[in-house]
């Protein structure tokens, strides 16, 4: 029972001191505050204000003192009014860490997400490339027949002795196009094209116009920039494949594709499996000659096969 009442009245003594610490960092605060203002314009006023804050702050982490001027009702509505604050207070900090723990939980899947993709195109590049045996060339579709829902698109293009391959690196997917469907190459288009700021020096006199010319060569130099527009059309049997590259000029990118250039020798030059119409008729002379064919038959041969060309 002693206990209780030392606790008691410990508890009192608690907010006796409070009240005061209240009562007179306001107070205090309040007429340090009036003090500052009286003064404002001389020097070293700023310590009156630092003190006038201080006593505020004192006065404001004491205020649970007020409670010696309250009635037992009014003290239960200030402690319930203070818990709730304090519970929300508790509660927008727990809120506040877990939309931290969820933002770093979501940097990290993203982060795995984009390591898996940078592996898969990794893998991607290196297959696309060990099918060819050399690296491929970056290009920009811009259309032809068979290609125009794909115009825009950043791709690469490759061949081996099979087959043309146009690879999307975004979706990492393929387009295979056999060597047999494979008709025509043309590589065109200006290359390396440079620009500058097209400043012209000029001045009065000669001394001038040499110092304008000076100063204009220095301007186009620092602001010059150069591209690289290489066109490729690529033919096959039931598409054609346009596209530009800024990766190599035209040159280097018909050494690059001299195997197809090679391949479409080969396809003029092929021997044709289907005679000529005068090699028909020549052997069909000969046939005659030789005593095979009468002179009716040859008539009948030559009608089926002048109708048929």
């Amino acid at each position: 029972m002693m206990e209780g009442v030392e606790k008691k009245q410990s508890g009192l003594f608690g907010r006796i001191l409070k009240f005061l610490l209240f009562f007179v960092g306001i107070v205090l605060g309040l007429c340090l505050f009036a003090l500052w203002f009286l003064v404002k314009d001389t020097s070293g006023t700023w310590v009156i204000l630092v003190l006038a804050i201080a006593a505020f702050v004192l006065g404001i982490v004491n205020q649970d003192g007020l409670e010696l001027l309250m009635t037992d009702k009014q003290k239960r509505a200030w402690r319930d009014r203070r818990q709730r604050e304090k519970q929300k207070v508790e509660e927008q900090q727990e809120e506040a860490k877990k939309k931290r723990e969820d933002k770093k939980t979501i940097s990290a899947r993203v982060r795995a997400e984009k390591l898996l993709q940078t592996d898969a195109k990794a893998k991607y590049l290196e297959n696309f490339k060990a099918r060819s045996g050399k690296a491929p060339i970056e290009i920009t579709i811009l259309g032809g027949l068979g290609w125009e829902s794909k115009a825009g698109t950043a791709s690469l293009l490759s061949f081996d002795k099979t087959n043309v391959y146009v690879g999307n690196p975004t979706s990492l997917t393929d387009d295979v196009i056999s060597m047999e469907q494979f008709r025509n190459i043309e590589i065109s288009g200006p290359g390396k094209v440079s620009s500058d700021a097209g400043v012209m020096g000029g001045g009065f006199g000669l001394e001038g116009a040499l110092k304008g010319a000076a100063a204009a060569a220095v301007i186009n130099l620092l602001t010059s920039s150069s591209t690289t527009k290489t066109f490729i059309r690529v033919e096959f049997e039931s598409s054609e494949l346009v596209a530009i590259t800024s990766q190599m000029e035209p040159q280097q990118a018909r050494l690059y594709f001299s195997g197809l250039f090679v391949e479409v020798n080969s396809l003029r030059h092929a021997p044709s499996n289907n005679p000529s119409l005068a090699d028909e008729l020549v052997k069909l002379m000969d046939l005659r000659n030789s005593g095979l064919l009468s002179e009716e038959e040859l008539l009948l041969a030559k009608k089926k096969l002048l109708g048929n060309k």
